[in-house]
């Protein structure tokens, strides 16, 4: 698409057409112009070529290339003795002169601007997220493991380069299972707790319905994590039951707890006012 024109002020456009570089650019690309136009009219015709296959590449190759010959400068002035001010131009080094690749090597830049990266602060944080990667790639959610399996290999190699070995990663993940399988454990507790306080409290009602559906989810999300934590068949039909007989033994040990603080209240009522 060839520029618009029409919105260039005239006179600034005479002033670009009648500088002595644009005319020199213009005369370079008119001649390549020629000669490529001639080499396709000698191809065409079956005219043989006399020049050098190599030769006749790098010719093609250099009319299609412009090499901008242009020289950063500074400018400054100063008077001369008769009072009147004198430009003089110089040329400017590039603001930034290094070998450094700046394109791939982010550690050597850093280094030479003088800043450093070092995550020795921050081991604790990065062995405590190392710990919770380790479980969340057990869980019963896929993206969520799969994405947590990527961070697990992030901070592994961002540990190792701090000094921790193989063994203290084991270790690490081991610790972390450890502790998985103790809170899912306690969860379950409360989930079959919480199932069989409803149902004694409210039974099969409309209103109840939807809060034993959440936990029931919950039941069964707990029973694959727990398989996805090395414990196949650790949450069957056996050890639910003697899950759920022990929390209702709990729910007795409360009402029970509940009827004596009770009883003693009544008691006290009972007294004070005899003694009124």
């Amino acid at each position: 698409m060839s520029p618009d024109l029409s919105t260039v002020d005239p006179d600034k456009l005479s002033d670009v057409t009648q500088n002595a570089y644009y005319q020199k650019l213009q005369k370079e690309l008119k001649e390549r112009t020629r000669v490529g136009t001639s080499r396709q009219q000698n191809q065409n015709d079956g005219t043989p070529q006399t020049d050098e296959k190599a030769p006749a590449i790098q010719e093609v190759a250099k009319s299609f290339s412009i090499q901008d010959k242009v020289d950063l400068k500074s400018y400054s002035w100063k008077k001369n003795k008769e009072g009147d001010v004198e430009i003089q131009l110089k040329k400017t080094a590039p603001a930034f002169q290094s070998a450094i690749d700046l394109k791939y090597d982010g550690s050597a830049i850093f280094r030479a601007l003088g800043k450093t990266i070092d995550f020795t602060s921050q081991a604790f944080r990065l062995r405590q997220q190392y710990m919770n990667c380790i479980v969340q790639a057990r869980s019963h959610n896929h993206f969520l493991a799969q994405y947590a399996k990527f961070k697990v290999g992030v901070f592994g190699q961002l540990l190792a380069m701090l000094g921790s070995t193989p063994a203290e990663l084991t270790l690490l993940q081991k610790k972390a299972l450890s502790d998985a399988i103790k809170e899912n454990e306690a969860l379950m507790a409360d989930t079959l707790y919480n199932i069989e306080l409803t149902e004694l409290l409210h039974g099969g009602s409309r209103k109840t319905r939807r809060v034993m559906d959440k936990l029931k989810t919950t039941q069964g999300q707990l029973i694959k994590q727990m398989n996805a934590l090395g414990k196949e068949n650790y949450w069957n039909t056996q050890r639910l039951l003697e899950e759920e007989i022990k929390q209702c033994h709990r729910i007795e040990e409360e009402f029970n707890e509940e009827k004596t603080t009770l009883e003693y209240q009544l008691s006290f009522y009972k007294q004070d006012s005899i003694s009124i």
